[in-house]
């Protein structure tokens, strides 16, 4: 009995090491599989959000006194891969989903487990996926939409408005350029004492005529805007001609105001990967707000997770209905599952720009909380 024993196990032994052995084959044809469903998916998503885009910008050409049909579509063109950038998470789900829905329609999975391969050597080629394809996004393609999105936001305001208000921030202060009354203004400040009451210190303001051409000079150790105003402290003013003006205290009319000139920074998503981490330092060495900035970079930074959890949530629910059936029931579960991820991630986020969250928690807390609701469930459906 014995020997039967001996005999019988013998050959089991080293099916047993071959089983948590990496197959390399098996990894490139599930890699190759899986990324041919994302870049069909990525076609399939990027021809819908163009579409979508376009049927926007021809709705809000109609309300424009100026734009047409071909400024439309060039808006649409502009905008489109930001926002297809922004759903690239559920590309992952989808092409998970679809690419293991269709090795389950031809037998591979179940040839696969059959020959001993484990699920987490299915898992390991698709984490290998994300972890490049997440970088890919974040060094190559963010750069590329973040100016086709700079683009876009400079003609659409153009377009509403007519002009541009928008605050440039370099190492040597800020730039704020304004027109009242036809009168251009350009303003330069070394910093900013109260961001929320719009204090800035070491101010120059140069005026300028109707033509563009120097009108004089206006220097000033501190301003402050008010109602309608920028009210600035023992302002010196020097005329052309060498005419020097001194006041106390002296009004110049502007029609900013502070949600205004916040609003005219350099949005987060105009900023390349590249380009964050130093436009985040000169924000702090002159006193805006960088909140929002941090939380994009970290987010950023969290996106090769997020692209891994949205994988691993479509791997299993992909596998679970390919062994027990309900292909219907578990495809609806997974898509309602990557919804539930987007609207969290979304959540979370909205906390962290709050200042409720650190910026590095509420970036990634929900790819983090995603990976461990993925792996709980695999462990409970492989080994439950």
């Amino acid at each position: 009995m014995r020997e039967l024993e001996q005999a019988a196990a013998g050959p089991l032994l080293p099916a047993r090491r071959r089983r948590w052995r990496f197959s390399w084959t098996f990894a490139r044809y599930l890699g190759r599989a899986l990324i041919s469903s994302v870049l069909t998916v990525t076609l399939g998503l990027v021809v819908l959000v163009l579409l979508f885009d376009a049927i926007e910008q021809l709705r809000r050409s109609g309300t424009r006194e100026e734009g047409g049909f071909a400024e439309a579509i060039e808006l649409a063109l502009w905008h489109a891969p930001s926002t297809a950038q922004q759903l690239l998470p559920f590309t992952m789900l989808f092409a998970a989903m679809l690419t293991f829905r269709r090795m389950s329609r031809t037998n591979e999975l179940v040839a696969a487990r059959a020959a001993g391969i484990s699920i987490w050597q299915f898992l390991m080629p698709v984490w290998l996926i994300a972890a490049v394809l997440g970088t890919i996004s974040v060094t190559v393609l963010n750069p590329i939409s973040t100016i086709l999105y700079a683009r876009y936001e400079a003609q659409s305001d153009l377009l509403d408005d007519g002009e541009l208000d928008r605050m440039e921030v370099a190492g040597g202060g800020l730039w704020l350029r304004q027109a009242l009354d036809g009168q251009p203004i350009v303003f330069h400040a070394r910093g900013v004492a109260d961001s929320q009451t719009m204090s800035l210190t070491d101010v120059t303001i140069f005026l300028l005529d109707q033509a563009g051409g120097y009108a004089g000079r206006i220097d000033a150790p501190g301003a402050r805007l008010t109602d309608g105003f920028w009210e600035l402290q023992d302002a010196v003013t020097t005329r052309p001609n060498g005419q020097v003006e001194r006041d106390a205290v002296l009004q110049v009319p502007t029609n900013l105001t502070l949600e205004r000139i916040h609003g005219g920074l350099a949005q987060p998503e105009t900023i390349s990967f590249w380009e964050l981490p130093g436009y985040i330092a000169t924000l702090r060495s002159i006193g805006l707000p960088v909140r929002a900035h941090v939380v994009h970079y970290q987010n950023l930074l969290a996106t090769p997770l997020m692209f891994a959890a949205m994988l691993l949530i479509g791997t299993v629910f992909s596998l679970r209905f390919a062994r027990r059936g309900g292909t219907l029931v578990f495809v609806a579960m997974g898509i309602a599952s990557g919804f539930v991820f987007f609207v969290f991630a979304n959540v979370v986020l909205a906390v962290g720009l709050s200042g409720r969250l650190p910026a590095e928690l509420a970036a990634w807390t929900p790819a983090v909380v995603a990976i461990l609701l993925g792996l709980a469930l695999l462990f409970h459906t492989e080994d439950g």
